[in-house]
């Protein structure tokens, strides 16, 4: 809310305090935004077809033994490299490379789009409204607000 011309922003439930973030479990309904086109001042969609890959190689230069060391995550011969700083175990090089796989071979949409005055929170689930993508269901990745003096813009980050 605007008060003497001073921006104010408070928790949805006015609650400040450790249970103030309103996490919910998994199990239970994310809160459903739906915007229309119309709204949108730009939107930006794209598919991912990621499932290219079927293995991850992370490599690092090992100072203590002055060698370059990797290691490899999944099977297959679509390999992806990538380099990492000296992890403090090959345990942390393995959960590396192993995120990057899962971000490699997730695809599906992925998206931003700006409006102006929306309550949108991240974390909850997305429906855009006449773009005949009505049965997609988004997962709200982020959002960013900014100010001028003509509106309150919102960005939505967002993906399936």
């Amino acid at each position: 809310c605007v008060k003497e011309n001073t921006l104010i922003i408070t928790p949805k439930d006015g609650k400040i305090g450790d249970n103030a973030a309103n996490i919910t479990s998994k199990n239970e309904n994310l809160p459903l935004f739906e915007i229309a086109l119309k709204e949108c001042i730009s939107l930006e969609i794209s598919e991912s077809a990621r499932n290219e890959y079927s293995a991850v190689i992370a490599e690092w230069q090992d100072i203590n033994e002055a060698k370059i060391k990797s290691i490899k995550v999944g099977s297959g011969e679509n390999i992806y490299k990538m380099q990492i700083s000296q992890p403090k175990n090959d345990n942390e090089a393995f959960k590396k490379a192993q995120a990057k796989l899962n971000e490699l071979q997730k695809g599906g949409l992925n998206g931003r789009c700006e409006l102006i005055g929306r309550e949108i929170r991240a974390g909850g689930k997305l429906k855009i409204k006449d773009i005949n993508m009505d049965h997609y269901e988004f997962s709200i990745k982020s959002v960013s607000h900014s100010f001028n003096d003509q509106a309150y813009i919102i960005s939505v980050e967002f993906e399936s």
